[in-house]
C-alpha cells in the first residue's frame, strides 16, 4: 500500500469513526491566521480530558485526519479500564522488569511496592514480555482525580494512533524522545545551536511560507545523535506571542519540518484562543542572543566525539550511574580496544 493510499485509509476511517469518539463539529483555522497553512480543530464537548483537539497538514484532508487521530488517541486513553485492580508492585514483582519510581510519578509516600494499585497490561517491546503499567499513570480520564488522589502522573506524550503498528508505535517513542531532549536541553546551560531553514525546509513549504512576514528559527535539540530532534520558534510584528514547536525524527530535514508544522498549529492555536490547555502552550521566546545567532550547517554528520558525548550523557541517564571503560590494550598501540561497563544497566 503507498503513502497516499495509506493517508487516504487513515482519512475514511478517522471521518467513520468521529461520532463514536464524541467529535461534533470540525473546524478549520487556517485563515485566522496569516501563513496559510492548514489547521483545524476537532470539538468533543465530553472529553474527559481536552474537548479541543488540533490538527496540521500540508492539504485540509491531511490536518482533519490529524485532528481527528488526535480525539481518537485521547478517547482511548480517556476510556482505557484497568486490567487487574487492588493488587501491589510486590505482588508482582516477577513481572515488572523496572522500578516503579522510573515512572512519571508525584513523589508522595504513597509509592511503595505494598500500596494497592490497579494496572493495564503491556509487553516490552524487545522481547515480547507480558508486563503491567500502573493505570493511573496511563488514563487521561480528569473527571476521576477528584475523587482519588493518583500516585502517578498521566500524559499524552508517548501515544499515536495508525493503521500500521509499528508505525505508530515508532511515532510514539520519537515523541517521547523529543520530550526528553527538549527537557535536558532547558535543563542545561548551553546555548543550542542554530540551523539553517533554508537547508532543511523544502521548497514547497519554504514557498509557502516566504510570502508572510513571520521569522523563523530552527535549533538542534539533539541528545541521541542517531534520532535528531529540532526546536522551531516562530515570531511576527502582528502576534506578540513566539510560538514553538519541536519533533524527533530519523533525519535532521524531517526532525525540522515536522517541528515548524508544530509551531504553525500552535500558532493558530493561539490565535483561536480555545485549546484547553492554551495556557501549558506558549512558552517565553528564545533570548536575544540566541535569536540572532548565525545559522550553521547540519549537511555533515555528527562528529564521533558528539555521538560518544551523546551515548556517554543518555547512558548516565538511563542508569543513573557512570560509564566506566577500562582500556584493554596499551594506549601506545596502534588499535585501541576497551571494555564497557554501566552499572545498573540491564544485559
Amino acid at each position: 500500500m503507498s503513502r497516499e493510499d495509506t493517508a487516504e485509509r487513515v482519512y475514511r476511517l478517522a471521518l467513520a469513526e468521529a461520532r463514536s469518539f464524541g467529535v461534533t463539529r470540525v473546524a478549520r483555522l487556517t485563515a485566522l491566521d496569516t501563513i496559510g497553512i492548514p489547521v483545524y480543530q476537532a470539538i468533543r464537548p465530553r472529553g474527559l480530558s481536552l474537548a479541543v483537539s488540533q490538527g496540521k497538514g500540508r492539504s485540509d484532508h491531511a490536518a482533519i485526519m490529524s485532528a481527528l487521530m488526535e480525539c481518537l488517541e485521547m478517547s482511548y486513553a480517556e476510556t482505557i479500564a484497568p486490567d487487574l485492580t487492588g493488587v501491589s508492585a510486590a505482588e508482582l514483582s516477577s513481572e515488572l522488569p523496572y522500578r516503579l519510581e522510573a515512572l512519571r510519578h508525584y513523589g508522595d509516600d504513597r509509592l511503595a511496592e505494598s500500596t494497592p494499585t490497579s494496572w493495564v497490561r503491556g509487553r516490552t517491546l524487545s522481547d515480547g514480555r507480558a508486563t503491567w503499567l500502573p493505570w493511573d499513570g496511563i488514563s487521561l480520564d480528569s473527571t476521576i482525580r477528584p475523587l482519588f488522589r493518583p500516585v502517578f502522573a498521566p500524559s499524552s506524550a508517548g501515544q499515536a494512533a495508525g493503521v500500521c503498528r509499528t508505525r505508530a508505535i515508532s511515532h510514539a517513542l520519537l515523541e517521547l524522545l523529543e520530550r526528553h531532549s527538549v527537557h535536558l536541553l532547558g535543563q542545561s546551560s548551553r546555548m543550542p545551536r542554530r540551523l539553517s531553514a533554508e537547508e532543511l525546509i523544502d521548497n514547497e513549504l519554504g514557498g509557502r511560507l516566504a510570502g508572510s512576514d513571520v521569522e523563523i528559527r530552527l535549533y538542534d535539540a539533539t541528545q541521541i545523535s542517531r534520532f535528531p530532534c529540532v526546536m522551531a520558534f516562530l515570531r511576527s510584528p502582528e502576534l506578540a506571542s513566539v510560538v514553538a514547536g519541536s519533533a524527533c525524527r530519523p533525519t535532521y530535514a524531517e526532525a525540522a519540518t515536522d517541528a515548524l508544522m508544530e509551531a504553525i498549529q500552535c500558532r493558530a492555536t493561539v490565535v483561536a484562543g480555545s485549546r484547553d490547555d492554551l495556557h501549558l502552550r506558549n512558552p517565553p521566546g528564545p533570548p536575544p542572543e540566541m535569536w540572532d545567532a548565525p545559522p550553521l550547517s547540519r549537511a555533515e554528520p555528527p562528529s564521533a566525539v558528539q555521538v560518544l558525548s551523546d551515548l556517554v550523557r543518555t547512558l548516565e541517564e538511563l542508569a543513573a550511574g557512570p560509564v566506566v571503560a577500562v582500556d584493554l590494550r596499551r594506549q601506545d598501540e596502534e588499535l585501541y580496544v576497551v571494555k564497557c561497563v554501566v552499572p545498573g544497566l540491564e544485559h
